[in-house]
């Protein structure tokens, strides 16, 4: 799949004090590149400097969650996961 530059990867959806970060791939079932983790990244880092949010989902377009790694496209580095995860943490 390729994106054009009009699309977005990842989206953040707020309702009242809960925010919804969007994996937006359906066509690829929310595969995780190397794009896409360092959005959820972005994402998840602005949800955690926004005070009114208390809680924050990640949900994926289209059928199922995430296929996991994008096979065909540059998968997520190591350090880029771990980033991720660094990201999750200040949200809790």
């Amino acid at each position: 799949e390729t994106q054009s530059a009009g699309d977005v990867l990842v989206q953040v959806e707020e309702d009242a004090h809960i925010a919804t970060i969007v994996i937006n791939r359906p066509r690829k079932r929310g595969a995780l590149s190397s794009s896409v983790v360092n959005s959820i990244k972005a994402a998840l880092l602005q949800c955690g400097k926004n005070d009114k949010i208390s809680s924050v989902i990640i949900r994926s377009e289209g059928p199922g969650f995430s296929a996991g790694d994008d096979l065909m496209g540059k998968p997520p580095s190591h350090h880029e996961a771990q980033e991720c995860i660094r990201a999750m943490e200040l949200c809790a």
